[in-house]
C-alpha cells in the first residue's frame, strides 16, 4: 500500500509539473535521449497554483449526476488541475476517458468510485486513476462534503 501511494504522489507531482510519465514498460537498448544531455528541471520556475485566490463554479449535475460540484481550476497546454468540493449527496455522472487520464486524490471527506463499473470505496489519503480508455464516476454519498485535487494530463 505505502508504495502505491508513493507511485501516484509521484504521478500526481509530476503531472502537476508538467512531466511527461509513461507506464509503458521500460524499453531494452540505446535511449533516444542520453541521460547526460536531459535537460534539468529549474526548481525556481516552478509556480504555485493558489486556488484559494481562484473564483470557485458551482455546476449543478455535472455530467448528469446529481446536485452541486464546485470547481477551481488551473489549466496550461499540458494539464487541467482542479481543487474539487462536492457538497453531500452529490455525484459526478458517469463518464469516460477517451483522450486523456484522470488522478484523483481525496484530500477530505469519504465517497465512492465507480470505476468501469466495480464499486469502490474511497476516502482521505486514498488516490483514484482513470486510465485513458476506462470509465468512472464520483459519488459523495454522506452528510460531509467531500475535497478532491484531480488532475487531468494531456496525452
Amino acid at each position: 500500500m505505502k508504495h502505491t501511494y508513493r507511485f501516484f504522489s509521484a504521478l500526481l507531482l509530476s503531472a502537476a509539473l508538467g512531466l511527461a510519465i509513461s507506464c509503458k514498460p521500460a524499453q531494452t537498448g540505446t535511449p533516444d535521449v542520453a541521460p547526460d544531455t536531459m535537460p534539468e528541471l529549474n526548481i525556481s520556475t516552478i509556480g504555485i497554483v493558489d486556488f484559494d485566490t481562484m473564483t470557485e463554479d458551482i455546476q449543478t449535475e455535472f455530467k448528469g449526476g446529481k446536485g452541486d460540484v464546485a470547481f477551481r481550476i488551473f489549466k496550461d497546454d499540458l494539464n487541467k488541475v482542479m481543487r474539487v468540493r462536492m457538497t453531500p449527496h452529490s455525484s459526478v455522472g458517469q463518464h469516460s476517458h477517451v483522450t486523456d487520464s484522470e488522478i484523483i486524490v481525496v484530500l477530505q471527506g469519504s465517497g465512492k468510485i465507480v470505476f468501469d463499473g466495480q464499486e469502490l470505496p474511497i476516502h482521505e489519503g486514498q488516490v483514484h486513476y482513470c486510465p485513458k480508455g476506462h470509465g468512472h464516476t464520483i459519488i459523495n454519498d454522506t452528510d460531509q462534503e467531500l475535497h478532491l485535487c484531480c488532475v487531468v494530463p494531456q496525452q
